[in-house]
């Protein structure tokens, strides 16, 4: 009888874990602004998108299209500050593009001054990405969010005193993991290079540019080879509504 009480408290307490673990998920809000124009988000059923934009000068920010089965908006747009926000919640699995215009109040068939636009996938749940980019992905603009992780693998040979530094980044948003590593050459061939990797932690909402330098790794000063760029805008994610 004991036993059996004691079995019977202990399913008790798992259901309470796995009830919190559930609304916790659903409470879940991804928080994106005007950096993550024309990117992608990905957000799981019942969780809310937020969309803040900063205030229209000439009118007032409206959703321009949108399907409301899969992202359904929740209440009126908010004023807070310079900004305006648009809540969304994810209410069945699919995809839709969603667009806000900034509409003339005063002449409602001018074209809009401004257009913000993303791609939503609503799925079963939200995965952490950890892209993997390389020499060729220079130039991208990535979308990620909270919690992701990003590596970047670039040629560099150690032998030559030569390599990689980051030259431009915002931390509050991207913060770097330790120490760069270096991967050696696949081949004995003298100098054949390897590969360095630099690992990256999004951290907070934002966006950034990340610049890293090709050069002599003991004059700082000298102005690098070569250099790599990308985009980075990050969604801000909370538990919560």
């Amino acid at each position: 009888m004991k036993y059996q009480r004691t079995g019977r408290r202990l399913l008790l307490l798992l259901a309470g874990v796995f009830l919190a673990a559930s609304v916790h998920a659903a409470e879940r809000t991804v928080t994106i602004d005007e950096s993550f124009d024309s990117g992608l988000v990905n957000l799981a059923v019942d969780e809310t998108l937020a969309v803040r934009l900063p205030a229209c000068a000439t009118g007032k920010w409206s959703i321009a299209f949108n399907d409301a089965a899969s992202l359904k908006p929740v209440g009126a747009p908010q004023a807070e500050g310079e900004e305006r926000i648009f809540r969304f919640r994810g209410a069945a699995k699919g995809s839709s593009g969603l667009g806000l215009a900034c509409l003339d109040s005063a002449d409602t068939t001018a074209r809009p001054s401004r257009l913000f636009r993303v791609f939503v996938v609503v799925g079963d749940k939200v995965n952490a990405k950890n892209p993997r980019l390389r020499e060729g992905d220079g130039g991208s603009r990535i979308y990620l969010a909270e919690g992701d992780t990003l590596s970047v693998w670039l040629p560099a040979t150690a032998s030559t005193g030569i390599g990689w530094s980051i030259d431009r980044n915002a931390t509050s948003v991207l913060r770097p993991v330790g120490d760069p590593k270096f991967d050696g050459p696949t081949t004995n061939t003298p100098g054949a290079p390897g590969t360095q990797i630099f690992e990256f932690k999004v951290v907070g909402r934002g966006a950034c540019l990340l610049e890293l330098g090709y050069g002599k790794v003991t004059d700082k000063a000298a102005p690098p080879q070569k250099t790599w760029k990308i985009f980075v805008a990050a969604a801000g994610v909370k538990a919560g509504p």
